[in-house]
């Protein structure tokens, strides 16, 4: 049974101007015909119509709608104000203005579609066609508070001029256009008694308007007539599937869910709800455990912030896992709002919205073909420890057979290389109904830093004498390594608080910038704080014996780091460029017998013949390398540091740039870190 919208609601509580129906005043479009100038429209504040007697408010709305009115709508238009309105005669040539449906089921959804009359060519030559939307009476925006603006595809349909979007407008032979507006199910949440309008604005071209403005937007209006389903009054869901076949597979549900009350906002602005699943115990029917499977479900009902759903309803995929669901258990399907498993005294205690989930059936395991799942799909050589979660299926034990993982690498071109990362044997005792979870641990040092790798479900066969006969990869799993700028920084930034380089600037000084003094520090507690023989007297003006990094100085003169300034002072204070900070990295690896005591004269060869971050090995390596004008200072050292992968790559839009004034914390944390590891593995 439908119910109808058309009983007049009336003012808002906080208005006192009741809303008109576009039908009490038939006003011209004879703008769309081309007939009227756009200069010549005036708006006039619109009069209160006249209420509707009772016996007409009871009457559904005409079938075939009103003339439409042109309107211009105004720019602060507010849940406080009413649209104005230019008020002209009507024109009976917009007597072919059409609507189609006459009736729009919100529930179910539907196209609406706009014929308008044959326009001039006057007007096709002067004007462009902005939105085609479904709004509340006497509204140009769904909602009349315009903050709350949806994107395309929800409850408006946008036009902007012929090319864009083809498929919602069309011109037709004889110069009339139709337009066309999908609205999908259960997309609009109306109060009962709420009346619709389909309005289509269009500007004079040249005038591009942003979203949320309205003026000297002209509109077209038309009332609809909108009903609705009754909505449910107890939570329903309805599944893509009517049973689970073969639970030993990742299963893709589609789920839908009705009279769904859950809500709150705890996580972010976007207050996901949790769905959760869970085991019951069928002699008790009580929820056991812990859930079996979670997924965060979004709000779709948004004001300020999205806190429930639209219309008690949703709709999503999942994809349960294989082997998370037993064949012949019972599960109940329910949600979380702003509260969460870890809440509750006793499993389920919180649990909204619940519901019996489908029977899983498939109790003949052993014909269950393996199959793996994976938590985690990507690995870092940057990392010490990967660990990736992995499930197996469908492995059956026979005797003289076992299964073990291997993860090898892949080379660019897709082909295995032979390298192994790892093997790990699956003892036969972890194996239960089939299925086997383990933790894989690859360490970052046995990665390499270019191509890919796969993991493989391998089966073992035992040969006489107990030797391995045969290995058969039964499937696999892509991982992707991840290798990147902000990978990188991460970890040298880690290191560099780890190895205490500059402990006073670990916690909260990533942004300070260094000095001659943090630099010289640095590589004497680098170096390991070697012990010093100490002079009486300073060879530094500005420094004296008892300051607390004299030791750090006088190693740095001994060993050739620095000399101090040729005033003969140390400037421990002056503020220092990369390339400043790229020389003393030098002088520190020369004193090693790291580099060669001459420096670089030739350019940088980039690697594999093209540039780090660029698929065009022709670049200029000025945007990478050093913008450093032969002969500048450090011009040759920050040369050597580049060729060193230890400063000046680029990837995407960021810089290393060695003009800058000073060097950051955590620069010189990516400087270090680098050298100490042989350069920058960036491709």
């Amino acid at each position: 049974m439908m119910s109808s919208f058309f009983t007049p609601r009336g003012a808002p509580p906080h208005s006192d101007t009741p809303r008109h129906p576009a039908s009490a005043r038939a006003l011209s479009l004879s703008l769309l015909l081309g007939l009227s100038p756009l200069a010549g429209i005036t708006p006039a504040a619109l009069a209160a119509p006249a209420q509707a007697a009772p016996d007409q408010q009871a009457q559904p709305a005409q079938a075939t709608p009103a003339s439409p009115t042109a309107t211009r709508e105004d720019a602060d238009e507010s849940e406080q104000t009413i649209p104005r309105v230019q008020e002209e005669p009507r024109s009976p040539e917009m007597d072919g203005f059409k609507v189609s449906p006459e009736t729009l089921n919100i529930s179910r959804g539907g196209t609406v579609t706009l014929t308008t009359p044959p326009l001039s060519a006057e007007f096709r030559q002067n004007y462009e066609f902005y939105e085609f939307s479904l709004v509340e009476r006497g509204s140009s925006y769904f909602h009349r508070g315009h903050n709350e603006f949806h994107t395309p595809g929800t409850q408006y349909g946008y036009v902007f001029d012929r090319d864009p979007n083809p498929k919602q407008m069309v011109e037709n032979p004889d110069g009339s256009y139709t337009f066309f507006l999908n609205v999908q199910p259960l997309i609009i949440e109306a109060e009962e008694g709420t009346l619709f309008d389909v309005i289509l604005t269009y500007y004079r071209k040249g005038y591009h308007p942003g979203p949320w403005q309205s003026d000297l937007r002209l509109v077209a209006r038309a009332p609809i007539n909108v009903v609705q389903d009754p909505k449910p009054t107890e939570t329903k869901y309805i599944f893509g599937v009517s049973a689970i076949d073969d639970p030993w597979k990742d299963t893709t549900l589609t789920l839908e869910g009705f009279h769904i009350l859950t809500s709150g906002s705890r996580e972010d602005w976007g207050g996901p709800a949790l769905l959760a699943l869970y085991e019951v115990d069928p002699k008790t029917g009580k929820i056991v455990g812990k859930p079996v499977f979670t997924d965060w479900i979004r709000y779709t009902h948004c004001g300020e912030i999205c806190s429930s759903f639209l219309n008690e309803h949703f709709k999503t995929s999942i994809t349960i896992p294989g082997g998370t669901l037993k064949p012949g258990k019972v599960y109940k399907l329910g949600f979380y709002g702003y509260d969460r498993p870890k809440d509750e005294k006793y499993p389920g205690e919180l649990l909204n919205d619940v519901a019996d989930f489908i029977p899983v059936r498939s109790p003949n395991k052993e014909s269950a073909s393996p199959e793996m799942y994976l938590k985690v799909t990507t690995m870092s050589p940057y990392d010490g420890e990967n660990i990736l979660p992995v499930r197996a299926v469908g492995l059956k034990k026979q005797s003289g057979v076992s299964y073990r993982f291997s993860v090898q690498h892949v080379d660019e071109q897709g082909r295995l290389t032979g390298q192994k990362a790892l093997v790990q044997e699956i003892a036969a005792e972890n194996i239960h109904d089939g299925t086997v979870d383990e933790r894989l641990n690859v360490l970052g040092e046995a990665l390499n830093y270019d191509g890919s790798y796969r993991l493989f479900l391998e089966k073992v066969t035992a040969g006489k004498d107990g030797t391995v006969e045969s290995v058969e990869q039964l499937v696999s799993k892509d991982l992707q390594l991840e290798v990147t700028t902000d990978k990188e920084g991460d970890v040298a930034w880690e290191w560099f608080r780890y190895r205490q380089i500059l402990p006073e600037f670990s916690d909260s000084g990533m942004t300070k910038y260094m000095t001659r003094r943090d630099i010289t520090v640095a590589l004497y507690r680098l170096a390991g704080s070697p012990r010093v023989e100490l002079p009486a007297t300073s060879p530094y003006p500005d420094v004296q014996p008892d300051d607390p990094d004299y030791a750090a100085y006088i190693w740095a003169r001994q060993k050739g780091v620095t000399f101090g300034w040729v005033d003969g002072n140390f400037h421990p204070d002056v503020q220092l460029s990369p390339r400043s900070i790229v020389a003393f990295l030098y002088r520190y690896q020369r004193s090693h017998g790291k580099v060669s005591p001459s420096l670089p004269t030739a350019a940088p060869q980039p690697r594999n013949g093209s540039l780090p971050g660029s698929k065009d090995s022709e670049l200029s390596t000025k945007n990478w390398a050093t913008e450093l004008e032969e002969g500048s200072a450090f011009w040759r050292e920050s040369r050597w540091a580049v060729q060193q992968h230890i400063w000046g790559y680029a990837e995407n839009w960021r810089r290393e740039y060695f003009t800058w004034e000073q060097t950051t914390t955590y620069n010189l944390a990516v400087m270090l870190y680098r050298m100490e590891h042989g350069g920058s593995r960036l491709r």
